[in-house]
């Protein structure tokens, strides 16, 4: 019994864990992505502008089995070049780690207003360091249930949300301006890639004749649905005007709904979807990038948690606080985040077919 549960979880936890990053990148705040009641349009542009990237990473998951990120590097550009572009990948890595400040304020705004900051990012990176500690295949647990959870609260929400949806707060639906369209799509297809470009570090851990088309697809597709289906609903709540100006949408909109004639309120379910992403895709970070500098560097994984996550920290703090708001931190993210996710996946995709042809070739 033990051993058809770990094949099942083999075959659904990267699907499980793509839909969790998802959440953790979108869970506090939509995100109009400038094209006011659009932006579902925008959301499943981005999927579809996403397609290429994807079939690229499942490809080189297809072609390189049994082998993580660094040595898919390897096999295609040599140690040493490997070992340069993972500087990139280490930080990129632990930036996504560090990101989750965001959704720590919205738990202490939400829930907490009178504990420190400072002592729910302790116990948020305690439980984040746990995870990543215990490996993939707990992580990969964690995911599917927590996935699972979490898709149980959304559908309810949606469905106690009803009474209180306006449909001319939808209106009108149109096409906005095609150019930013394509923008709004491109700014949403950077957030689902990042956890599409994780797997490709533990990718050869996943069980055998798990297809990587079906794991990145399936998951990618689920969150595309998820995201359009919460914002239309979020935005027949509060309307275009209160989704752009308002600061953690998705509460908003749930505090306005009430159940029963004591008019209980279920926005705290809000903060539970926040916590439990938030918390997936700081493991994740943390794992990824661990495993990272071990490939780089040897040495012991589960030993570098702990400076890897002081760093993580480090970075969560100058991003959540003043010392970097003359930066447009925004504007360097759509820059770094290509090269990362798309640009060295490609790459890379070229120099293994190559070395693939020349190996058949020999």
């Amino acid at each position: 019994m033990k051993q058809l549960f770990e094949e099942k979880l083999s075959l659904h936890a990267v699907s499980a864990i793509l839909l969790m990053f998802y959440f953790g990148r979108r869970a506090a705040s939509h995100g109009t992505l400038g094209v006011g009641t659009d932006a579902w349009i925008a959301m499943l542009l981005g999927l579809l502008m996403s397609i290429p990237v994807l079939l690229i990473l499942a490809r080189l998951m297809q072609l390189l089995p049994e082998k993580n990120l660094f040595d898919m590097l390897d096999y295609s550009f040599g140690r040493t070049i490997a070992r340069v572009i993972c500087v990139l990948y280490l930080f990129y890595f632990m930036a996504l780690s560090g990101s989750v400040i965001t959704k720590v304020e919205f738990v202490r705004m939400s829930s907490l207003p009178h504990t420190p900051l400072l002592m729910l990012l302790l116990l948020f990176f305690a439980a984040g360091i746990y995870l990543a500690k215990s490996g993939i295949l707990t992580i990969g647990k964690w995911s599917v249930f927590a996935a699972c959870f979490v898709l149980g609260i959304s559908l309810a929400l949606t469905l106690l949300a009803i009474p209180s949806m306006h449909v001319s707060n939808l209106l009108p639906i149109g096409i906005s301006n095609s150019g930013a369209l394509i923008q709004g799509g491109y700014q949403f297809m950077l957030a689902p890639l990042g956890g599409a470009v994780i797997v490709l570090v533990f990718g050869g851990k996943r069980g055998k004749g798990t297809s990587p088309y079906r794991m990145l697809f399936f998951g990618a597709g689920l969150a595309a649905l998820f995201f359009s289906l919460t914002f239309l609903r979020d935005t027949a709540i509060l309307g275009v005007a209160g989704i752009m100006h308002l600061d953690f949408a998705p509460f908003h909109a749930a505090s306005a709904i009430q159940v029963g004639a004591l008019g209980v309120r279920v926005e705290s379910l809000v903060t539970i979807i926040a916590i439990l992403s938030g918390l997936t895709m700081m493991a994740l970070g943390l794992f990824a990038a661990s495993s990272i500098l071990r490939s780089v560097i040897g040495g012991g994984e589960k030993q570098r948690l702990i400076p890897l996550a002081i760093a993580a920290w480090g970075i969560a703090l100058l991003i959540g606080y003043d010392f970097l708001d003359r930066i447009a931190i925004g504007t360097i993210y759509r820059i770094y985040a290509p090269v990362v996710q798309i640009l060295i996946p490609a790459v890379l995709w070229i120099g293994t077919e190559i070395k693939a042809r020349q190996s058949a070739i020999r």
